[in-house]
């Protein structure tokens, strides 16, 4: 290692000028970064729903829409309706919204009416409340609860930017209209928002949390600013490279820098811990960065080679976010322990020194000594118990809605929506036909199916052409009701209502293509709520097909898309940790040279991965596209510390110690590092409770009880393992 030192020292100016040159190209391409929002990154590569979804989409305008509810104060006047007018207006002007669907167009057809809405045509409101009464549920007029509200739909482009929603809420603000809004078009834009939040403030926080724990341990702040310097030009380097690369960020790959400090900080802790303790043995810098790097080099490569492997492993998911995740953190990790080699050996060649400045005596930890022997098989079986309750109880939920906080104002909308009209997030059923799709044959039949899936409680409410004619059949055809039994008078009806500008059914039937669509509102975006859904049209289907009737049904939305993820996700889990654990071993036996010292150093963080497991059982949180970077991190962080603790009991074997020295010289010297090192990364990432997305704040949670877990068996069962290996 001297000579690799000497050659630092010799050439410090001109690699001190490329670490400032390449800071800057760090800086530029940061500048460039691009943010996705799109919801589409939730979705399996290989999926039958987006499939459904695109062939629906074909045949039909685009199901991209956003849904504003807007309370109209003191019920419905003249004063408020002019106000809806006026919004409706604006949104209609706007290029990125294809069509809109409201209670206040500028002109309301009815039957062979054209209604225009003002106070100098007396009676017009109440005949337009009138008419929307026949809608039924169809009507964008709601009241409840002593309260009038006006459902706005907005079909929108590709183009439909956050710009657009700003522009929008912006003019609702200036007329004094209080409005809450949902969709999955609306949940996906305004991501953008809190990912460009997140990008900026969480990572300085979590440097700032780690830098927290690692001055109490190194006693310094010079070495404590030096020991986090790699993970955070790491975090830098990694955002700029994916900068320049013209890479998205997305909620799930915002956390690449985020796992790159916290997770990248463990090298430069132990390199400079091990520096301060042979500087104050009395040996200057070049002494001491030589037996440093003699004594934890190979653990920093090699832990920072298991760290990279535990996210790699995520590569065997099936969904593009998470592998783009696993990339850019394992890049950031390899950035940060290669900064480690670099930068701080180019700091400390010169005359830096790392004397502690604060004289209070350290914390030795040496109670977990008592736990040496039979209480730490205590302590396994405890923690296997755990795996052994909440393995079957793992939940693998995951929909739109639990992206968010229950605080942020996107999830109080949506459930504000949900409650006042009778649904937010849609599905939808689509069905084609060799006939006209307005037929009383086929219309008799998807009346029959919306009944039904009624009936069995798991629909809030249905959009179906069908309810629509029949509402009006009495406005199109004075003294009638019930749906048209002639096809000439569904013809007439069609005609005209598929021409009106504000028509509720134009969206739902493609005549030439002889296709319909209903659109459903599930009572919760469940699993089981949405399995059975589709296990109900997939029953009414196979009957129409026996009965010789000329409809084919089939189901699709976003939220299936998710359900795809949902059902892989388990095995998907079961495979990535497989190999991450192979793998590790592997890495460890070729480090070790020995196979007892590795299958050993492998026992805590297999016992902590069981414990997971079983944490998500009994705690309820989710398996889902984030917490599976949690076993990844547990596997690549956790087997660090076994690393570290059982490369100095071999290095002090080999200097003459017996077992039982070696045992308790190497908790004497990696004790304090592994636990300020675990202590860091899970006050760093509790960073992430201040990020406004639920997915987040659960890495947090999880991250403190796993990196618990891990210290406590590596510091308990991996000594008490150890001790068993012969003095030989």
């Amino acid at each position: 290692m001297k000579p690799y030192i000497l050659f630092v020292k010799k050439f410090r100016k001109p690699l001190l000028i490329l670490l400032v040159v390449m800071n800057l190209l760090a800086l530029a391409g940061v500048l460039q970064l691009k943010i996705s929002g799109d919801f589409k990154i939730f979705v399996p590569e290989v999926s039958a729903n987006q499939d459904l979804l695109n062939d629906m989409n074909s045949l039909f305008p685009s199901s991209d829409q956003i849904i504003y509810m807007i309370q109209a104060e003191d019920g419905l006047t003249y004063s408020s309706y002019e106000k809806l007018a006026s919004f409706q207006a604006y949104v209609e002007s706007l290029s990125n919204v294809v069509r809109t669907h409201g209670p206040a167009p500028a002109v309301l057809t009815i039957g062979r009416e054209k209604l225009s809405v003002s106070r100098e045509n007396a009676g017009s409101l109440e005949k337009m409340m009138s008419y929307y009464e026949q809608l039924g549920e169809l009507s964008p007029i709601i009241s409840t609860d002593g309260n009038t509200y006006a459902m706005f739909t907005l079909f929108i482009s590709e183009d439909f930017s956050t710009t657009d929603i700003h522009a929008i809420e912006s003019r609702l603000k200036e007329l004094g209209l209080s409005y809450n809004a949902t969709g999955d078009s609306y949940m996906q834009l305004l991501v953008f928002d809190y990912i460009l939040k997140i990008l900026w403030f969480i990572p300085p926080i979590a440097l700032f949390f780690v830098l927290l724990v690692f001055g109490l341990q190194l006693q310094s702040k010079k070495a404590t600013i030096l020991s986090i310097l790699p993970a955070g030009l790491g975090a830098l380097w990694t955002m700029g490279i994916i900068g320049w690369l013209g890479q998205e960020v997305s909620i799930i790959t915002v956390l690449a820098p985020v796992f790159t400090i916290v997770i990248g900080s463990a090298d430069g802790l132990h390199f400079i811990s091990h520096v301060q303790d042979e500087e104050e043995s009395g040996h200057d810098n070049i002494s001491s960065l030589t037996k440093t790097l003699s004594i934890v080099g190979k653990p920093m490569i090699i832990t920072t080679i298991t760290s990279m492997v535990g996210f790699l492993a995520l590569l065997t998911m099936n969904t593009g976010a998470i592998k783009d995740l696993a990339v850019f953190a394992a890049v950031g990790i390899f950035i940060a322990g290669v900064a480690t080699w670099y930068v701080l050996p180019l700091i400390l060649t010169g005359k830096t020194k790392l004397n502690k400045h604060l004289k209070r005596a350290p914390i030795t930890f040496d109670f977990l000594k008592k736990t040496w022997g039979f209480p730490s098989i205590i302590i396994v079986f405890a923690t296997l118990l755990v795996f052994g309750i909440g393995f079957l109880k793992i939940a693998t939920e995951f929909n739109m809605l639990m992206v968010y906080k229950k605080s942020t104002s996107i999830y109080q909308s949506t459930v504000r929506i949900q409650e006042v009209n009778g649904g937010a997030i849609p599905v939808y059923i689509y069905g084609t036909t060799g006939q006209n799709p307005l037929s009383p044959e086929i219309a008799d039949q998807m009346m029959i199916l919306s009944d039904q899936l009624h009936k069995n409680d798991n629909v809030s409410k249905i959009i179906s052409p069908y309810t629509v004619i029949q509402s009006l059949v009495p406005v199109f055809m004075p003294g009638q009701s019930g749906y048209p039994a002639n096809s000439e008078a569904i013809k007439q009806i069609s005609t005209q209502m598929l021409s009106m500008e504000n028509s509720p059914v134009v969206d739902l039937l493609n005549m030439d293509q002889k296709a319909v669509k209903m659109i459903v509102f599930p009572k919760d975006l469940e699993n089981k709520t949405l399995q059975e859904i589709k296990d109900d049209v997939a029953r009414f289907n196979q009957t129409m097909i026996s009965e010789g009737t000329d409809l084919t049904l089939q189901v699709t939305g976003v939220q299936y898309l998710m359900m795809d993820l949902n059902r892989s996700m388990f095995r998907n889990q079961l495979i990535s940790t497989s190999v991450a654990l192979l793998v590790v071993f592997l890495l460890l036996f070729l480090s070790l040279r020995k196979i007892l010292p590795a299958l050993i150093s492998l026992i805590p963080i297999s016992v902590t991965t069981l414990f997971l497991f079983g944490f998500l059982g009994l705690t309820g949180i989710s398996l889902n596209i984030l917490t599976t970077t949690i076993f990844s991190i547990t596997i690549g962080v956790g087997i660090d510390y076994a690393i570290h603790y059982t490369s100095v009991f071999m290095h002090l074997k080999k200097e003459g110690l017996n077992t039982e020295e070696a045992v308790s010289e190497a908790y004497r010297y990696a004790a304090r590092p592994i636990i300020a090192n675990a202590l860091g990364l899970s006050l760093g990432l509790s960073s992430l409770f201040l990020s406004p997305l639920q997915l987040h704040a659960n890495v947090s949670i999880l991250m403190w009880t796993t990196m618990a877990i891990s210290v406590l068996l590596s510091l308990t069962v991996l000594p008490t393992s150890l001790r068993g290996i012969k003095n030989r």
